[in-house]
Formats: structure tokens, C-alpha cells, sequence
């Protein structure tokens, strides 16, 4: 969604401020292709060292095993061997 985002921004920028669509739609464009290339490799390595980090601490027991999830009216129950939430 960013890189849409970001596009729709140019758009915005160059009708609100008076300026040539192409000098603003460029800028706005390597950065939506920078972003599209980086994002998920710096996104995946992130997940991997929070991951890591909350595996370490070992206080966490309730995140890795069988989980049983309820939707309901009132919400999500997420039943584990630990207890309820």
C-alpha cells in the first residue's frame, strides 16, 4: 500500500502546490521502487531478530505449541496450554 500510496501523494502534491507532475511523480517513484526492493528483506530480518530475541528471554511459553482460536460475539479467544486469553 505505501508505494500507492506514495504515487497518490505525487499527484496530490503537484495539483495542490502548482508543480510540473513530473517533478514530483519521479522522486515519489524511486522511492516506491527502493521501497517495493528493501522492504521485505528488512521486514523478514526484523521478524527473524524480534523472534529470536523473545525466544532468548524464555518467557514465552505461550507462543509456540497447539493454540485453539473462538470468534465470538464479544471477540477472539486464544486457548493454549498456558491459559486463555
Amino acid at each position: 500500500m505505501t508505494p500507492i500510496i506514495f504515487i497518490i501523494l505525487s499527484f496530490v502534491l503537484s495539483k495542490v502546490g502548482g508543480i510540473h507532475f513530473l517533478g514530483v511523480f519521479i522522486p515519489f517513484l524511486v522511492v516506491s521502487i527502493l521501497w517495493i526492493i528493501f522492504y521485505p528483506k528488512y521486514f523478514y530480518s526484523y521478524m527473524i531478530r524480534n523472534t529470536k530475541r523473545m525466544i532468548k528471554e524464555g518467557k514465552n511459553d505461550g507462543l509456540l505449541g497447539e493454540h485453539q482460536m473462538i470468534l465470538s460475539e464479544e471477540g477472539i479467544i486464544d486457548s493454549n496450554s498456558n491459559g486463555e486469553t
